[in-house]
């Protein structure tokens, strides 16, 4: 099930929350990662938009788009977008390599066991630790110095291999973002069984100039407003009945205290035989005045011809009708 604050979604609840909109506000690949990631295969899934948004802010945004973005930026920056080995390895980049070539092979153990979100895990795993690689060899201080520059190029060339290994994994839970990282990358998805290897982008390859923002951070405080805005499209308008005679309302001592020409169809009560008798007529289809259906349905079970219209803000009222011939 999938459950909104720890209920199962209900119309009579208010709290159902439509795919269609869910696209509309974050976009088809966030909303089939977050599907396939939080909602377990063999268990309830929780669903929100405040969730929603922390979750695309948190892993979205933050470890796969800000990866791309600055590894394509950094490119750009100090070698003009070109991508290109050096040699100029070190100790550190062995580490980043045996993830990646290792990630496919975990993936895959976890998708035989329809364990959906812990494949997805292993390679954000993947791309928290190339995050990682960027802090620990600080490219922006490798560019400085032109002794550096060789051991430069092989980081950006790491960077760049790790997010063709990850978007081609990755592409299977959302195709039209992991495309456009590998279009901004100049090359196309790896097929599966070579993800086993590292190295295979082709050196001296160009990436964009211009990466744009797969993944953008969300207000949350944004977001809410606009689930709120969308929340109105569902709300069910009061329908009402209109009665062909004004209704005369007494109190319980018999005296006349007004009259009734249209009630709520929520605030009228109707005896349970009478109701199981109507309860396939919606309101809109209601054309005859409900007092000539309620007097013709009780005559059939020999009732008194008797209503009670609970009014809004008022306690329960009796209402004596007079009986309407049934033709």
């Amino acid at each position: 099930w999938l459950l909104v604050k720890g209920d199962k979604m209900s119309k009579s609840l208010g709290n159902v929350i439509y795919a269609d909109d869910l696209v509309e506000l974050f976009g088809v690949d966030a909303v089939r990662y977050f599907v396939l990631h939080e909602m377990p295969f063999d268990n309830d899934g929780l669903v929100s938009w405040t969730l929603m948004t922390e979750k695309i802010n948190a892993e979205l945004a933050n470890v796969y788009g800000n990866l791309v973005k600055r590894t394509i930026s950094m490119t750009n920056k100090y070698f003009g977008g070109i991508v290109e080995k050096s040699g100029a390895q070190e100790p550190i980049d062995d580490e980043l390599k045996t993830l990646a070539t290792s990630t496919y092979k975990k993936a895959c153990a976890f998708m035989d066991e329809c364990k959906i979100a812990d494949a997805i895990d292993s390679v954000f795993t993947l791309l928290r630790r190339a995050n990682k690689y960027i802090d620990e060899t600080a490219p922006w201080i490798l560019a400085k110095d032109e002794a550096t520059l060789p051991r430069l190029k092989e980081v950006m060339y790491n960077l760049t291999e790790v997010l063709v290994m990850a978007s081609s994994m990755l592409e299977p839970f959302m195709p039209s973002a992991t495309k456009k990282v590998l279009e901004e990358l100049n090359t196309e998805s790896r097929d599966y069984d070579k993800l086993g290897e590292f190295g295979l982008y082709p050196n001296g390859n160009k990436v964009t100039e211009e990466p744009k923002t797969i993944f953008a951070r969300l207000d949350v405080n944004e977001v809410l407003k606009k689930a709120d805005e969308i929340a109105q499209k569902y709300l069910v308008k009061e329908e009402t009945f209109t009665f062909g005679h004004p209704l005369h309302v007494f109190d319980k001592q018999g005296r006349e205290i007004g009259c009734v020409n249209e009630v709520p169809f929520s605030a009228v009560y109707v005896p349970v035989p009478v109701r199981e008798a109507l309860r396939v007529i919606s309101p809109e289809k209601v054309t005859v005045p409900l007092v000539v259906i309620l007097s013709v349905a009780v005559r059939n079970w020999e009732f008194l011809i008797k209503a009670e219209v609970v009014m809004l803000n008022a306690p329960a009222l009796p209402l004596n009708v007079a009986p309407f011939n049934s033709t």
